[in-house]
């Protein structure tokens, strides 16, 4: 049986110039990468060109809370 990590992402396209932020549930990062891409082009969004996302895997052994986007730029 093989865990599933957490990843976030910040830097694929959106709707708005707000800014965007997702969370990706995947079994390593090239899992995540694709189902992103599923998911974006599902909202009418661009997935990844030929570059990769920039993607955090998130340490899960700890209790905390992680702040995506605030709207600060």
């Amino acid at each position: 049986m093989s865990a599933f990590k957490l990843f976030t992402c910040t830097s694929h396209d959106q709707h708005y110039p707000v800014g965007a932020a997702s969370i990706v549930i995947a079994r390593d990062a090239d899992h995540a990468c694709t189902l992103l891409d599923a998911e974006l082009v599902i909202r009418g969004l661009k997935p990844r060109s030929e570059e990769s996302y920039e993607l955090e895997q998130v340490d899960t052994s700890l209790a905390k809370a992680i702040v995506l986007n605030d709207g600060n730029y």
